[in-house]
């Protein structure tokens, strides 16, 4: 993974200690054991617990894990926080920006640009929820495709903490585990993706993902999707 130490300002990364604390009080708080139904975040806070500003700017490093494919760098940045949720675009060089509406429903996007597109699963969870190790969801909906293939069965799980070192620097971050499947007869196993498998690591001291891994197979497990992308950069408002 490429480095940009010249270009790269690292954001101040939350001491473990005080994470812990947080999550003893704010964040431990929250959510247990597993939310069935619709995915709805169980608790909505009236106070989030890291919520971006207007302005807020992180800019990325999208790495394939297929040697063809080259990496892009790609920046986020926030266009409106209300009540009804949180607006960002994305934005790369030589491609049409995309802007996308995040809410407290946990989503999978994939932001397409026009030639090149990102996965996203809900970047800004922690300004919606307070959330502990363990906690889970099911039935989070999934682009369903052109394929026929039963809808996406999916789920998402929290791991608990990491120490993420990505090069805008090293973070404590809450892992998040998102896994799905479907089945069809009759499809071409080497056509469409019938599992998925996909990590998100939340820094609250950046406000966002600081790193997102991203893989697919067909219905034989040969492999499709191998990528994801790491924070190069967070500029506060």
């Amino acid at each position: 993974m490429d480095h940009e130490d010249s270009h790269t300002r690292p954001a101040r990364a939350l001491d473990r200690r005080q994470f812990l604390a947080l999550g003893a009080g704010a964040v431990a708080a929250g959510l247990a054991g597993c939310s069935s139904g619709p995915p709805i975040v169980s608790e909505t806070v009236s106070e989030p617990l890291v919520t971006p500003k207007v302005g807020d700017t992180w800019r990325y490093r999208y790495l394939s894990g297929w040697s063809q494919v080259p990496a892009r760098d790609f920046s986020v940045r926030v266009t409106q926080v209300a009540t009804n949720g949180i607006a960002d675009t994305l934005s790369a060089s030589g491609y049409a920006d995309q802007t996308h509406l995040w809410t407290g429903l946990l989503a999978f996007v994939d932001r397409s640009l026009g030639g090149f597109s990102v996965a996203e699963f809900s970047p800004y969870l922690l300004a919606f929820t307070r959330i502990q190790t363990g906690q889970g969801w099911y039935n989070i909906p999934l682009p369903s495709g052109a394929a026929p293939l039963t809808p996406w069965k999916a789920q998402a799980r929290v791991r608990g903490l990491d120490s993420v070192t990505v090069p805008a620097g090293t973070f404590d971050a809450v892992r998040v585990d998102l896994s799905a499947e479907r089945f069809g007869a009759g499809v071409s196993p080497s056509a469409v993706a019938a599992q998925l498998s996909s990590t998100a690591w939340y820094a609250p001291a950046v406000k966002r993902i600081i790193r997102f891994r991203h893989q697919t197979w067909t219905l034989t497990m040969l492999p499709i999707d191998n990528d994801g992308y790491e924070l190069l950069e967070y500029k506060p408002a």
